[in-house]
């Protein structure tokens, strides 16, 4: 048994979030983990130097064997003795995005230079393993998202009752994904609000259209992309995977997204519509619902691979690698 200890930095609703909260459950099986929560206490301030300054003050003086981190706690590894082992998570990093483009890109010199110290890095797209490696970090593999397929099996009482409470009859739905804007919402209302269809976001809400927003509860949600006609995803951003996509897949409704990061060997993978330009949306969106069965069907035989179980093995097969081969060394006692 190790001691891990793990920074939690993110809304749980993030997708790097339940993924790393998959990685807390699967490792706690077997070995002691702790989880800090170093989330920003200042909400529309210097959001990433509070997380960052509050995981070194938790690094600082923690009894740990490994630190399991993602971009921003790995960004701030104050590990300087190497007396512990670390594992970074990489799911996405893109210094376009935040509010200062140069601080943004003092922080991708710092994460690379920092994941190049750690013993192993964990990608979750091969997009970003081949990126990694382009940039010199060798010790890179991927371990992909996973998900309990059988989860996603709504019954058709299930879609006729949400149906008729949220007023989604008689038209097709579209599901234009995470209401905020750099996931593409807007993009994607713009290019397809001439279509007579109800249009419909989720989740944390950073920007306001003319559309339903729904706050749901995750069966809910699952519900929601049962439902839809077909899911819109038209994210701006290097994606590491995108979980919604997956999800939607998981439902057997098509997908058409942007491909953006790791988003492109999902969508590929499973046969879904990849449309980078929005003017060419509308037509993909059409293709999209007159074969949804076909393109539903794709999706679900490629998303249905990525199992929990798989995501279990891969996990504790590193652990035990590190066990093995990079014995931790004891600290000494205060």
């Amino acid at each position: 048994m190790m001691r891990i200890t793990m920074f939690s930095t993110a809304d749980p609703q993030y997708g790097g979030s339940r993924y790393e909260q998959m990685v807390s459950d699967v490792l706690s099986e077997r070995h002691n983990v702790s989880v800090y929560d170093v989330r920003p206490r200042f909400m529309r301030f210097a959001q990433r130097p509070q997380v960052m300054l509050r995981t070194v003050w938790r690094e600082l003086g923690c009894r740990t064997d490994v630190f399991v981190r993602n971009e921003l706690s790995t960004i701030s590894m104050a590990d300087w003795g190497r007396t512990r082992l670390n594992v970074s998570i990489m799911h996405h990093f893109d210094p376009r995005i935040g509010p200062s483009r140069l601080l943004s890109n003092m922080f991708e010199k710092a994460l690379m230079m920092n994941l190049k110290k750690c013993d192993r890095v964990i990608a979750v797209s091969e997009f970003w393993r081949d990126h990694l490696r382009n940039q010199g970090v060798e010790n890179c593999t991927v371990i992909h998202n996973a998900f309990n397929v059988q989860d996603y099996d709504i019954t058709e009482e299930e879609k006729f009752r949400f149906m008729d409470k949220h007023g989604l009859r008689g038209k097709p739905i579209i599901y234009i994904g995470n209401c905020q804007r750099l996931k593409g919402v807007v993009i994607a209302y713009e290019a397809l609000s001439s279509m007579d269809a109800h249009f419909v976001t989720s989740g944390l809400k950073d920007v306001e259209l003319p559309c339903l927003h729904l706050t749901l509860d995750h069966r809910e949600y699952k519900t929601l992309l049962a439902v839809s006609s077909v899911c819109v995803l038209m994210s701006i951003i290097l994606e590491g995977w995108n979980r919604t996509a997956h999800e939607a897949m998981l439902c057997k409704t098509p997908v058409v997204g942007s491909g953006a990061g790791g988003m492109r060997e999902l969508l590929a993978g499973g046969g879904q519509l990849v449309c980078s330009r929005p003017e060419d949306l509308p037509s993909a969106v059409e293709y999209a619902m007159r074969n949804r069965d076909r393109l539903g069907d794709a999706g679900y035989a490629f998303a249905a691979r990525f199992t929990t179980q798989r995501f279990r093995d891969a996990w504790e097969g590193l652990m035990h690698e590190l066990e093995t081969y990079g014995k931790p060394v004891e600290e000494p006692e205060p």
